[in-house]
Order: C-alpha cells, then structure tokens, then sequence
C-alpha cells in the first residue's frame, strides 16, 4: 500500500490518498501507515497525463546530440560542434540562418575529422559531412540522398531516417532513463507518432518505458504485447508527394486493419493534397 500524505485534488482541501495497484482505494486525514508513504507537500493530486505526439527513439537520441538550437552564426554553430566529446558527432535543430541549407561540404569546414550527422530544425534533412559519408562505404543510396547536377552526393539526405539509422548503426538509446524523465513530469502514457514505426520499432519500443504506449505506424505495423496500435500515419512530403489516389489506397487499408489515420501536414499543399485523398477514400 502506498500512501500520500497531504496531497490537494483538484478544487479540494488536502487529503492523504491510499493506493493499492496502481489505483486510489481511499482518501481522508491521518489514514494509517502505508508500506511506502511519499509526502505530498500540498501539492496537486492528478490524473497521469498522456502525451500525444512524441518520437521516442528521438527524442532519446536527442538526449546524446549536440543541439544547435538557437545558434543562428556560422561561428556558433561552428564553436558549439568542436567542442562537443566524442569520436562521432551527431548534431539537432540546426537553423538555416546560421549558414544557409548546409551540405557535406560546408560541414567538413566546421568538422573536418569526426564523422558528422546534422539535422535541421524542421526534420526532414539530415546531411553527413565527409567522413559520415565515408562510413556508408559502397552500399547503394536511398531515393532521399541528394545529388547535384553532375550526379554527385551531396550529403544531404531527405526523409531518410530509417535507412540511416541501419546505415550508421549506434549504441541504442537509453529508453529507461527517458522513461523516467518524462514519469518525473507526470507522463504515464504516451503515443509515438512516427510515421515510419513497424515491426522493427515496436521491438525497439514495447516494454522499454514504464509508460502506457500506444504506437502509430505503417500497415506493417501488428498489433502486439507491450503497446496498443494506434493510428496509420501518413507523412505527405511537398517534395516529392504521393498522388491522391495512392494516399486514398492507405487510408483505404488503414480502415481494413480498422485503424485512424493521421495525416502529417506542414504546408497547404500537403493538407490539399489529403483532403483530396480523404474524398477519394469516401470522406473522414
């Protein structure tokens, strides 16, 4: 039995509350010992609250990057990549009005040496300095790697995530220690919204967090222990983006695995362009 002393329910006096599997069983004043007692101080007694959109496996990878964030000089951006520990270097949230859209060579200025991994703000890009490349060894490229007009790599790669994350293989994020950052903010449930989850993530996911998950995901995405399936989630790219009829197939399937969908959005052409599909697929 755990007990919390002097803890407030929303619109109420202090109370202690008595919990038994993870459920109340009673509140009132001065209830007996429990075998674990945490001192409430007062504070507000609520409900666990569930975070809706989060990408887990980032967000822990986030945990061991050199964020970049707010840095919007090239000197900056430059200071704040050398003197980051580490044999390899994978760095987040760059801005574009630092140097302008970076590509392998303008990061083997800033880091010559070390292998080099950048993310934009926005996602979607991830570029490789030299080095990086270099470690991809001869394995074909993916639709998202960028070449010039002379045909040659020009480090940046679109969308591409999942192939780089098998490509550039690492140490595994330390989900536990996420895990109990986000209960220490209250968080007992939590939906991972990526749209590229399948059968490899959910092994990579269930049961590594003390939370609640629910996983949104592709159509390869099965029901299985330790998550709930959640939505299919399109990601519609302007870049380079699916014809109506193509997206009206997978909403079409997600229906037949009577599942949501959940539609990534970022212009108005990408919310045209599922509306469109939403119709062809016999409205929401």
């Amino acid at each position: 039995m755990l007990v919390l002393r002097y803890v407030r329910p929303w619109g109420l006096d202090a109370v202690d509350a008595a919990l038994d599997g993870g459920r109340i069983v009673v509140m009132g004043r001065g209830l007996p010992r429990g075998a674990e007692e945490i001192d409430g101080r007062g504070d507000l007694l609520l409900p666990g609250l569930h975070d809706h959109h989060l990408h887990i496996l980032a967000t822990a990878a986030r945990r061991r990057s050199v964020s970049l964030a707010g840095l919007v000089s090239e000197a900056d951006v430059r200071a704040a990549l050398r003197a980051a520990p580490g044999e390899t270097l994978r760095a987040v949230d760059y801005d574009e009005r630092a140097a302008g859209l970076p590509d392998a060579a303008l990061l083997d200025r800033w880091e010559p040496v070390r292998p080099l991994r950048l993310a934009d703000r926005t996602g979607a890009l991830w570029v490789l300095n030299s080095a990086a490349l270099a470690l991809l060894g001869d394995q074909p490229l993916p639709p998202g790697a960028e070449r010039d007009a002379q045909g040659r790599v020009t480090g940046r790669f679109w969308r591409e995530d999942a192939w780089l994350r098998a490509a550039l293989p690492s140490a595994p994020p330390d989900l536990a220690a996420l895990g109990a950052e986000l209960a220490a903010l209250g968080l007992t449930a939590l939906t991972d919204a990526t749209a590229h989850n399948g059968p490899a993530e959910a092994v990579l996911l269930a049961g590594r967090l003390p939370q609640r998950l629910i996983l949104m995901g592709t159509e390869a995405l099965e029901e299985g222990p330790g998550y709930t399936r959640g939505p299919l989630k399109l990601l519609i790219d302007e870049r380079d983006p699916p014809t109506p009829e193509a997206l009206a197939a997978r909403i079409g399937a997600a229906r037949a695995q009577a599942r949501a969908v959940a539609a990534h959005c970022g212009t108005e052409g990408e919310l045209a362009l599922f509306l469109a599909a939403l119709d062809l697929a016999g409205g929401a």
